[in-house]
């Protein structure tokens, strides 16, 4: 005998796994579709309205954007781009060996195995 929660008592019969005398009437596919509309109206059931904001969402979302201006405002440089597209390009050489870069003022200038490029 298998046990029983509830008032939902569970047989098993030799092919198959314990069913719930709950749904045992039932045609399988019938039961299937219960069981996928239940499961369906539950979940639905748990989504919530999220239209409103509550009070404890708007001090959440205050203590994230506080916290992102902080970091931002003491741990993170500003770096121009031009040095940190050089910066990347100067480490080229670490990789391939043939390339070097050099900068001026006004220009840039990338040789590659011998070849300059501008």
């Amino acid at each position: 005998m298998w046990p029983q929660w509830d008032g939902i008592a569970f047989t098993m019969n030799e092919t198959a796994a314990p069913q719930s005398t709950l749904l045992a009437g039932l045609g399988g596919a019938w039961s299937r579709r219960c069981a996928t509309a239940l499961t369906v109206l539950t979940l639905a059931a748990c989504a919530g309205n999220t239209a409103q904001s509550t009070a404890a969402q708007f001090d959440e979302r205050r203590l994230f954007t506080e916290t992102n201006e902080n970091i931002l405002q003491y741990h993170i440089k500003e770096v121009p781009p031009r040095l940190l597209a050089l910066t990347g390009l100067a480490r080229l050489s670490s990789i391939d060996p043939n390339v070097s870069v050099e900068s001026t003022a006004g220009s840039v200038t990338l040789t590659v195995a011998g070849q300059i490029r501008r």
